[in-house]
């Protein structure tokens, strides 16, 4: 039955990366295949099918859905009023020099917007800085790609890891916890590289060694706090930024620019992100009087009998935050109410097909762990690997998101059968399934909608097999790292 069980991965991954067909329509049919398995080979009963999609097409529209149109619509607003030129203005105010203004705009901006808005938004802007630096279009455009690893653990502010927990029905703190362990290393390493791209050798590197090494320092340290999710996501990318901030006016004066910063114009270009973590952290566990008044403002909802309740909080949910964000920092930088609701409202159609794919994959992910199709995987998967599963486990992550194109996406996909496969071996499943997120992040580097948003920037195609072939050898030696942090937590029994 295990084979059987494989119907519905096999048939994503032939379909959106061998015939490259669009996900909006796959995952959909992917759906209806994994129900029709279901029904005639593990004898669901059709009542209890409905409502497992029922409860994952509801979960992708909340909280997932809300997330990803929060964050979308922030980004949009902020292009909308000039503010991502304004950014980039900020950025070269601080160092001229190419190498460190990788470190801080590929690594460092990169991250700090992909924590706020994900899907892939913050790799459109690296490019363009560093292209108007004089750095080739090819090397601006495989920086970006390498960059969009690490922090894509909590891109979206941490809507990846809370659809894993929800889906694994791991506690959300473990994962969070064994993430920071697993991702610190390639924290270090990636900043590195990207800086070895842009340099040329690794002496002009080791010229500047504290400004890669803050900011790795910055994001993994970040990736540590003891907070929630969207605060953790957001904090780590600023630490990003800050790192390689602090290194370059401790240890290389010479290099920073005479440009003096404008306080109030780089308030009101920053003021969406500022009011997003001032509401993120005021309604969060830091403040618990605020916190459990916001929090009383929800809907609970048990549809699929035996399941924890799904939870819709209308004001303490990162989505919500992040939209009124958005709207109060457009009218900050000048946006009418007519341009905010026109952005809002091509945001919405923008969103589509994305919502489809999102619903879709969640309701078959639900389909899968009710009907015992995930039980079969993990039984098929513990008898002919045993005990090397773990070197696998950052592997499925990686597929994942090379098949869904997102780190949430991904999670949904696998998280059950990871958590289901620590059962099965007595191995951590809380491990297991953090492993699942951070080989995620480097499936991202590569996921189709990442190579094309690239693509787009560099305003040429030509480059795509030399952009891909340099990052696929990156992506396999990450990929390497991993699964010995896997098993090594295997050996040392997490």
């Amino acid at each position: 039955m295990s084979i059987f069980a494989l119907i519905p991965i096999v048939f994503l991954i032939v379909l959106l990366i061998g015939l490259k067909k669009p996900a909006f329509i796959v995952a959909p049919l992917t759906l209806l295949i994994t129900i029709l398995l279901a029904y005639f080979l593990w004898k669901q009963d059709v009542n209890l099918m409905a409502l497992s999609v029922l409860e994952g097409m509801i979960y992708g529209l909340w909280p997932i859905g809300i997330i990803i149109l929060g964050s979308i619509t922030l980004s949009n607003l902020m292009i909308e009023s000039g503010a991502v030129k304004e950014i980039q203005i900020l950025i070269g105010t601080i160092s001229n020099d190419a190498r460190i203004t990788v470190v801080l705009v590929a690594w460092g901006l990169e991250s700090f917007l992909e924590s706020i808005a994900g899907f892939g938004s913050g790799l459109a802007l690296p490019i363009s800085i560093l292209t108007v630096m004089g750095v080739s279009p090819l090397k601006a455009g495989v920086v970006a790609l390498l960059a969009n690893s690490v922090p894509t653990a909590y891109g979206g502010v941490g809507i990846g890891i809370i659809a894993l927990a929800n889906t694994s029905g791991i506690p959300l703190n473990e994962i969070m916890n064994f993430i920071s362990w697993q991702l610190f290393l390639p924290s270090l390493i990636v900043p590195f590289v990207i800086t070895r791209v842009i340099a040329g050798s690794w002496q002009k590197v080791k010229e500047i060694f504290w400004v890669p090494l803050f900011a790795g320092l910055g994001q993994g340290i970040g990736m540590a706090l003891p907070f929630d999710a969207s605060l953790v996501a957001i904090l780590s990318g600023a630490l990003n930024i800050g790192g390689g901030i602090v290194a370059t006016n401790i240890f290389y004066p010479h290099l920073k620019t005479k440009q003096t910063i404008n306080i109030k114009k780089a308030f009101i270009t920053l003021a969406p992100f500022l009011i997003a973590i001032g509401l993120i952290l005021i309604t969060g566990p830091l403040f618990p009087i605020i916190n459990q008044w916001v929090s009383t403002f929800k809907t609970e909802l048990i549809i699929y009998p035996g399941a924890k309740p799904l939870v819709i909080r209308w004001i303490a949910d990162a989505g919500v935050l992040l939209l009124l964000a958005g709207f109060v920092g457009a009218l900050i930088q000048g946006l009418s109410l007519d341009k905010i609701g026109t952005t809002f409202a091509k945001t919405l159609i923008q969103l589509q097909k994305t919502i489809i794919v999102l619903v879709s994959i969640l309701a078959m992910s639900k389909v899968m762990t009710y009907s015992g199709m995930i039980d079969s995987l993990s039984q098929g998967f513990a008898q002919y690997l045993g005990s090397l599963y773990p070197l696998f486990a950052p592997i499925l992550g990686t597929i994942g998101v090379l098949v869904t194109g997102s780190v949430a996406s991904s999670g949904i996909l696998m998280g059950s059968l990871q958590a289901e496969m620590g059962r099965v071996l007595q191995i951590s499943p809380a491990w297991l399934v953090a492993m699942n997120a951070s080989g995620a992040t480097a499936g991202k580097m590569l996921a189709p909608h990442s190579v094309a948003i690239v693509m787009a920037a560099i305003g040429s195609s030509d480059e795509e097999s030399n952009i891909t072939s340099m990052i696929f050898k990156f992506l396999l030696g990450y990929v390497g790292i991993l699964m010995m942090i896997s098993m090594l937590g295997y050996i040392l029994a997490v």
